[in-house]
């Protein structure tokens, strides 16, 4: 049969892929072109970047680096596809992202400025030319108009300090209509005889005045006026911003908690005063708050050292400490994937590196060395919580988001709201490592680690040994059935006899045709080569490459799939997905 009568059917891409955008459609190239004659460095033993699963007692290998890669292809073909997604050896060309149009560019807005040139370019250079070689002198500002000065009454107008302030008392009178209330003596007096003579007490009437503030007015003509009160609590709120404090000094507490949560709040105002001393809204409280508190974080070793030492100047060492560690963070903007992940900007399942700062059995708090975020765990995941820890770095990938819609930082940390739930096939400790982005897609696993329904896995390393079966997969307009290899030509048959006898044009029938896809899968029989222990596992590839054979050969898959059914028969059955990536071995 004519092969263009038999449409393949491209891998589809869902929406809700957990695997980030920035893999898919990624079609890898070498960096340079392998010389036939070239002296390829020794073969070194297969290793991980993170190799230690220390919930499955697996050993943490010595050495970090992975053997160059082969060309997957077959011999002649123009294109290699083969990466390195572990040490970054090779170059990931994305084709995800197309290129910018000229109508969602800046170009649209330029053209209808002064300066665009229809012709050639966007700027005109001749216009530019003249208004930049023009002497200043020449230039002459024209006069400006007199502004009317309008009186309303609704305007506020300026009032006469002396209208209605009381010169002895220096009290603000409410009601003008009523006459000044008796005077009384400003400070104590002495008599004739030399007797000392007490101020009065103010009256309660007397209460009811006000400190006056003279030159202003409110739109409806009532005079300003603030009481005490008012006037000590601003000036408490604006301390901040003054150099020294006026504010008395609390007294120390002999509680060494106690004392260490002061020398905590002390440090966070001398940040807050410093990075952003005029916070609007509780987002920018808790941006604050969180550089501050990773920056108490990463400092933590120096700050024990210097309690170490007693000396007395052990606070204001502590505090310049992380004061510009806090600058330093704050100066380098570092972009948080929790954040852009909780407010739908950023895909879930992307490769991270999380620190543990909340234990929990079926939920965890986990941070990004920016913010911090509440996690669900799935079944696996809650069989070992006991052993997650505080401190703990977790590599994860392939995580889904809970989220309906788009939630702020503050506001999903403050609800305590779930806004990923981690498998546990993707999901590993490790030893260190920077929080949040990693250069590189995935971490690899061992075979015995991976649990069915589990997830995804990032990767793999796998000796296809046995081919088990080869079958088609046949969709007619949504009604799917498996065809053996050697029945694939009758089954197309049938089909295009059926659609002749519906006497169809030929334009028709082709569009009939178009509805039918035929996709090939082929299950293999597979072992682990990354560690010694020989675990079995039945592999099914997608659409494997032609002309090219697998078998007794070692792979690294990327981002492969288990089977979301349970097993009947106890093995373990992973499966190809649209966004996976398979490189060759030695």
């Amino acid at each position: 049969m004519p092969n263009n009568k038999i449409p393949q059917e491209s891998q589809a891409r869902k929406e809700t892929d957990p695997i980030s955008k920035r893999w898919r459609k990624a079609k890898v190239t070498a960096t340079r072109p392998v010389k036939e004659n070239a002296k390829l460095p020794p073969e070194q033993p297969l290793a991980p970047d993170m190799s230690g699963i220390l919930w499955e007692n697996a050993i943490l290998l010595p050495n970090n680096k992975i053997a160059p890669a082969a060309p997957l292809d077959a011999a002649g073909a123009s294109e290699r596809y083969m990466t390195d997604l572990l040490d970054a050896t090779f170059f990931v060309e994305e084709k995800e992202y197309p290129f910018v149009s000229d109508a969602d560019t800046t170009d649209t807005d330029i053209r209808y400025g002064p300066f665009y040139n229809k012709d050639n370019s966007l700027i005109n250079k001749t216009l530019t030319d003249k208004i930049f070689n023009t002497n200043l002198n020449e230039l002459v500002t024209p006069p400006r108009k007199k502004v009317k000065c309008i009186r309303t009454f609704s305007s506020p107008l300026l009032v006469d300090p002396d209208e209605s302030l009381d010169i002895e008392t220096g009290l603000l009178n409410r009601d003008r209509s009523k006459e000044s209330p008796a005077k009384k003596p400003l400070a104590d007096v002495i008599d004739e005889n030399q007797n000392l003579i007490k101020r009065d007490k103010p009256e309660k009437d007397e209460q009811k005045n006000f400190p006056y503030f003279p030159g202003f007015r409110t739109a409806t003509g009532k005079n300003i006026s603030f009481s005490e009160d008012s006037l000590i609590k601003a000036r408490r709120s604006l301390d901040f911003l003054s150099p020294t404090s006026n504010l008395s000094p609390t007294p120390k507490s002999s509680d060494p908690k106690q004392h260490e949560i002061d020398q905590l709040l002390s440090v966070f105002r001398s940040v807050k005063r410093e990075i952003f001393p005029i916070t609007r809204n509780k987002e920018d409280i808790h941006t604050v708050f969180s550089t501050f508190k990773y920056a108490w974080l990463s400092c933590l070793t120096q700050i024990m050292n210097i309690r170490i030492e007693d000396l007395s100047t052990a606070g204001s060492e502590i505090e310049k400490l992380v004061v510009a560690s806090a600058k330093e963070r704050w100066r380098r903007n570092p972009h948080s994937p929790l954040k852009k992940i909780a407010e739908k900007d950023e895909a879930p399942g992307i490769y991270l590196k999380l620190l543990v700062v909340e234990e929990g059995t079926t939920t965890l708090g986990v941070s990004d060395g920016v913010y911090a975020l509440t996690v669900s765990l799935d079944e696996g995941l809650r069989s070992v919580a006991k052993k997650i820890k505080v401190g703990t770095i977790i590599q994860v990938l392939g995580a889904s988001s809970l989220l309906p819609r788009p939630l702020s930082i503050e506001e999903a940390y403050s609800s305590r709201t779930p806004v990923l739930e981690l498998r546990y096939n993707g999901v590993k400790p490790c030893l260190s490592g920077p929080l949040g982005y990693q250069p590189v897609c995935a971490f690899i696993r061992s075979l015995c680690s991976v649990r069915m329904q589990g997830g995804i896995v990032g990767c793999l390393s796998l000796k296809l040994t046995k081919v088990i079966h080869s079958k088609y997969l046949m969709n007619l307009n949504g009604s799917k059935n498996i065809i053996e290899e050697d029945q694939l030509e009758g089954a197309v048959e049938r089909i295009e006899a059926t659609i002749k006898k519906m006497c169809l044009d030929r334009e028709e029938e082709l569009e009939i045709l178009s509805t039918v896809r035929v996709k090939k899968f082929v299950q293999y029989e597979v072992y682990s080569a990354y560690t010694q222990k020989s675990v079995l596992a039945h592999l099914t590839i997608w659409n494997p490459p032609t002309g090219l054979s697998l078998l007794n050969k070692t792979f690294l898959f990327f981002f492969l799939n288990t089977s979301p059914y349970p097993s009947t028969t106890g093995i373990l059955t992973l499966t190809t997905t649209a966004f996976t990536i398979i490189k060759r071995l030695p």
